[in-house]
């Protein structure tokens, strides 16, 4: 996979025209845009055409790009042709075209995830199964754009045909590769009584693979060839208040993990979400692993794990004995416009009377959405690795240095009349305090005549 050198190229957005067509049931959005970069150390002119639209229920959207490079003095055609070498029969063909041609489509969708019916295609961005035990806010989209995969999400409760007692969840990462696959089966045993405490309560059983953790080999650092990871649990779901002002969902889990060559691990996880006022969020679990050999690794598919997939695999887990902390807390303003959110995870040790973090992660993120203030909207985000957890004090030192360990994120869009400025970077710091910049500039003409 071609890989875009960022520590040396600026993204320059020359021209993004967003334009909206809207009816009753129907709206349109079509981006076209120029952009240009560096391919492995080539010059390379990009125009992009992305569309989307939605009819009712249903939407869709699409991303084709020509590329041209002015290094080469040639129309990248590896974009749009497909390579078989080493293809050996028909279906290993068909897979290679349908990696190529199946993400031309970004996504296609039926509903929105809650509703009883839905389905999408293509993107799938924080995925999230069940009680998140194993799936937990999984994309597909991280490898972009250096590569771009279609996935699959379908979610189905019996509320469709008036049997509310059944449901499932279901996704797979990439329709070419069935890689990742998962699915959760839930029942409502109480449907029929009316009480919200009962009718509520769901018994939901899991499973996930991953057949092939190494089809990413050039982002992997596998001391191994890896073999296919399996993990399967059950669970229950209980909503406890809904009172509007306050909601509060206990859960808890029971969970199996098979990394190969090694034994399997267990854990048991319980929890708590919710809201207080509306819009003061909150939540917390605790994991409790069950196996002292071989130690259990929480939240496996994460947001990052396409990233670097060996991070997971080889991970030492954490054994019995050792507890596991997830805890957030935020605050969701204004139609969620305005979004804020804090994450602590890490591995609770008690000493005599004495408890602490081992190696702490922190997230955090604040959001501005479009319309809260005329002059634009923005995000931000803010992570820290390793943090010193013995104490509140070298805990908050750590948070206050944001050049080691850390990732800092963030994107602005700047309103003047019919034009947005969009700028966007991101900053690595690695344990040495090594920086590795992202950065795009990027741009929008609203065309008001379409509105």
């Amino acid at each position: 996979m071609k890989k875009r050198l960022f520590l040396t190229s600026l993204v320059v957005l020359l021209l993004f025209t967003a334009t909206t067509v809207t009816a009753q049931n129907f709206s349109m959005d079509l981006d076209i845009g120029v952009d240009y970069n560096m391919l492995d150390g080539a010059d390379v002119v990009g125009v992009s055409i992305n569309p989307d639209i939605a009819v009712g229920n249903f939407g869709f959207g699409m991303s084709a790009i020509i590329r041209y490079s002015v290094t080469e003095s040639r129309i990248i055609s590896e974009d749009w042709i497909p390579d078989f070498t080493g293809d050996t029969n028909i279906w290993e063909k068909t897979q290679t075209a349908a990696a190529l041609y199946i993400p031309l489509f970004r996504y296609v969708r039926y509903g929105y995830k809650g509703d009883p019916l839905y389905a999408k295609i293509g993107d799938l961005d924080n995925v999230t199964i069940g009680t998140g035990i194993f799936v937990d806010a999984y994309s597909n989209t991280e490898l972009q754009p250096d590569l771009r995969i279609a996935g699959l999400e379908v979610d189905v409760d019996g509320e469709l045909i008036g049997f509310p007692y059944i449901g499932f969840e279901s996704f797979t990462n990439d329709l070419a590769n069935f890689d990742i696959i998962g699915g959760r089966a839930y029942i409502r045993p109480l449907a029929f009584v009316e009480f919200p405490l009962l009718h509520n309560l769901q018994f939901g059983g899991s499973m996930i693979v991953d057949r092939d953790p190494d089809i990413h080999a050039e982002l992997g650092d596998f001391t191994a060839t890896p073999d296919m990871v399996q993990m399967y649990g059950a669970d229950v779901m209980m909503p406890i208040l809904n009172m509007g002002l306050l909601s509060l969902t206990a859960y808890g889990d029971y969970a199996f993990q098979q990394i190969p060559d090694q034994e399997m691990s267990s854990a048991i996880r319980a929890g708590a979400k919710g809201k207080i006022l509306g819009f003061v969020t909150y939540g917390a679990d605790i994991t409790m692993p069950q196996t002292d050999a071989v130690g259990y690794i929480p939240s496996y598919f994460n947001e990052d794990y396409d990233l670097d997939r060996s991070v997971s695999y080889e991970s030492e887990g954490i054994t019995s004995g050792n507890t596991y902390l997830n805890a957030n807390a935020g605050f969701e303003l204004l139609n969620e416009m305005l979004v804020f959110n804090l994450n602590i995870l890490g591995e609770l040790e008690s000493s005599g009377s004495a408890l602490s973090i081992t190696d702490p992660e922190m997230k955090a993120s604040f959001s501005l959405g479009q319309g809260v203030i005329p002059f634009g909207y923005f995000d931000l985000a803010y992570e820290k690795r390793n943090l010193n957890g013995d104490s509140l004090d070298l805990f908050f030192d750590g948070v206050l240095n944001p050049t080691i360990d850390s990732t800092i994120a963030v994107n602005a869009t700047v309103v003047y009349n019919m034009i947005e400025l969009q700028i966007g970077g991101s900053f690595d710091f690695d344990d040495t305090g090594e920086m590795t910049p992202n950065i795009t500039i990027g741009g929008d003409l609203q065309l008001p005549w379409f509105n």
